[in-house]
């Protein structure tokens, strides 16, 4: 499968630049003008990386950094964020919300290619395009469809549980709050009770059970929930 990258920038020319260096690259190319552009087109597809220019008009970079972060279905998205400004105040924060990097303009058509290179070497493989596959389960994460098994059987899974089981699973061994799962899963405008957290839980221990795969969900007394490929 093709590596695919979208490319969030406002200025017209500098799209265009960008996308003759990626398909000359051998890149498909997606281009977003704006933000809700680029919403529209992630629930089309996931593109391995996304170039977002650093820019204040409507949504700002950061928020759409965080929306990615807060996505199950986006997190795994490496994102290299792009300026003209160079401030070092500006490439802190934009790391500290999630990018993976951060290019300043004007942008070096070799540097791009050669940061993209690297960051392509190191994303695991699991969170490459549209499934994942974990301990033994492949989940489709458009549809989170989970199938488990060495036939690879569906389970009947909610959405949310099936969002919740994703967002534990990319981050395997890590303990996180009921706070912290409502937040990344439901957002950080919902209202869901963290108890809720602990019902759908539940529901995925149950679904798991069939095949075992429940043991992978650990509860950490007084902490919270991990998924653990320790068992």
């Amino acid at each position: 499968m093709e590596d695919s990258i979208l490319v969030v920038e406002e200025d017209e020319l500098s799209r265009r630049q960008l996308q003759i260096i990626l398909q000359e690259a051998g890149y498909v190319c997606w281009l977003a003008s704006d933000v809700d552009i680029a919403r529209l087109k992630l629930e089309e597809s996931r593109p391995t990386i996304i170039l977002l220019d650093w820019y204040q008009t409507g949504i700002s970079s950061l928020d759409f950094l965080r929306y990615l972060r807060k996505r199950v279905s986006l997190l795994a998205i490496p994102v290299i964020m792009l300026s003209d400004r160079n401030n070092e105040s500006e490439r802190i924060s934009a790391l500290e919300i999630g990018a993976d990097d951060f290019l300043n303009k004007p942008i070096s058509s070799g540097e791009l290619l050669a940061r993209i290179q690297a960051i392509l070497r190191r994303v695991d493989n699991r969170l490459r395009g549209d499934i994942i596959e974990v301990a033994g389960m492949r989940i489709e994460l458009l549809n989170y469809k989970v199938f488990v098994g060495p036939d690879f059987t569906q389970l009947n899974i909610g959405r949310m549980a099936a969002q919740l089981l994703v967002f534990l699973a990319v981050n395997p061994e890590t303990v996180f709050s009921r706070d912290e799962l409502v937040k990344n899963v439901w957002g950080l405008e919902s209202y869901v009770n963290k108890r809720t957290v602990d019902v759908h839980i539940r529901y995925l221990r149950r679904d798991l059970s069939l095949t075992g795969h429940d043991k992978h969900l650990q509860t950490v007394r007084g902490c919270g929930y991990r998924f653990s490929l320790k068992i």
